[in-house]
């Protein structure tokens, strides 16, 4: 990949379930702020995980922070703007916080420096709002074939908010804390009638100090743009356990924006 590839400066996306089903959304959104067209680098998939793999259904991704994402941005060390999200994935797969952090921690060490960082810590209060069989019966949805206690859960998933919120700050990230208004009966992914308010308001917090964002009366991206993003492929994974391996960028949309998938 060439310096010139990213430019203008890159808007890095990490996550899971909630910033593939919104992806569009987020590049309009940021589109709006920033003038557009973008140049968006996602690390996502539906239960990615930040330290280890991840598997939904037949497609396997390997984790966010060894993912070709990195490589990508050695092109350039220009200042971009980064959203860290979905974080939590990993303790259902087995790692413990500090694990869980460290890898985190790796990823926002690696982006450019002086990038615009903003941080969704885990939605610990919405979980913990949920009762016992509640839980279970969303843990074995979400992931199937684990079995999940909820004490021990919940208290990972509490000492993990927690390092999250120090490391972050320390990186001189913005700490974005979920509000219980954006969840309904799925405790872990921001309700499809709800997505463009929290949305909104997560961006919101990359401008509150100091930054002017340009608003521009763009478009949201259309209908075409949406189904394409859905069936948009990252460079490697895995289907049925046989490699697979798609050229970047995945997805180039009507306004000129690209889309490069990790």
């Amino acid at each position: 990949m060439h310096a010139d590839y990213l430019d203008p400066a890159p808007v890095v996306v990490l996550g899971a379930s909630n910033v593939t089903r919104s992806l569009s959304l987020i590049a309009s959104l940021l589109a709006h702020r920033l003038g557009g067209p973008l140049e968006v680098y996602g690390a996502i998939g539906h239960g990615r995980g930040y330290s280890r793999g991840s598997r939904f259904l037949v497609w396997g991704q390997e984790p966010i922070a060894a993912c070709g994402l990195w490589r990508a941005l050695e092109a350039s060390r220009q200042p971009g703007w980064a959203l860290i999200t979905d974080i939590g994935n990993d303790i259902a797969y087995g790692a413990s916080p500090e694990e869980t952090a460290v890898a985190v921690s790796r990823c926002l060490g690696r982006l450019p420096p002086r990038t615009r960082k903003l941080v969704m810590l885990p939605p610990i209060a919405r979980l913990e709002s949920v009762g016992a069989s509640t839980f279970w019966i969303a843990s074995h949805v979400l992931y199937p074939g684990r079995v999940l206690d909820r004490r021990a859960t919940l208290a990972a998933l509490g000492e993990l908010t927690e390092r999250i919120r120090i490391l972050a700050l320390a990186a001189g990230a913005t700490v974005v804390t979920p509000r219980l208004q954006w969840y309904g009966v799925d405790p872990i992914h921001i309700a499809p009638g709800r997505r463009r308010r929290a949305w909104s308001e997560i961006l919101d917090h990359c401008f509150d100090e100091g930054a002017s964002p340009r608003r521009s009366r763009r478009p949201d991206f259309g209908a075409w743009d949406r189904v394409r993003l859905v069936g948009a492929r990252p460079e490697r994974w895995t289907f049925l356990g046989a490699r697979r391996a798609r050229q970047q960028p995945a997805v180039t949309v009507a306004d000129g924006s690209r889309i490069w998938l990790f």
